[in-house]
């Protein structure tokens, strides 16, 4: 096997010295990729407070639990209530993905933008502090009272 020398004034470089330099450089470069990835990968997301939908007649809040659990309020303002759904979510780089129980769909939160989508349909989210349960009962209130003085309920 011949090998191929250069040579210049004062270093003498094989080829394959530089091929095992290279190969390097790129076994590290995939490597560090990777796990910046898994930094991203399966986040517990435990505490945290996603509200949907805030200024609309039906706001949804995302609760994250514990054991990677989601529990989601939605104000249906038709009906006067505040419905509860629960499911399972899972992180990747991207997005936050959650598959709720008996629901077919699942719902995809882009974690940059916090764009919800479902459906083909996208809702603009934010992250909150504030107990909306709370906030939710006093907008079921506010409802309630403006379909009574309306005479519709």
């Amino acid at each position: 096997m011949k090998i191929w020398k250069f040579t210049l004034p004062k270093y003498s470089i094989t080829v394959d010295v530089v091929v095992k330099e290279i190969l390097l450089i790129v076994f590290c470069v995939i490597i560090s990729f990777q796990l910046r990835a898994e930094d991203f990968d399966n986040v517990d997301l435990n505490g945290k407070k996603i509200l949907c939908n805030k200024d609309l007649s039906y706001p949804a809040l995302i609760v994250f639990l514990k054991n990677k659990k989601v529990e989601i309020l939605e104000l249906n303002s038709v009906l006067f209530k505040i419905e509860k759904r629960i499911g399972q979510y899972w992180t990747d780089v991207r997005s936050v993905w959650i598959k709720l129980k008996g629901d077919d769909n699942t719902i995809k939160i882009d974690r940059k933008t916090l764009h919800l989508e479902k459906k083909k349909i996208t809702e603009k989210c934010e992250i909150t502090e504030v107990d909306m349960k709370i906030e939710f009962e006093k907008k079921l209130e506010k409802l309630k009272k403006k379909r009574r003085e309306e005479n519709i309920l």
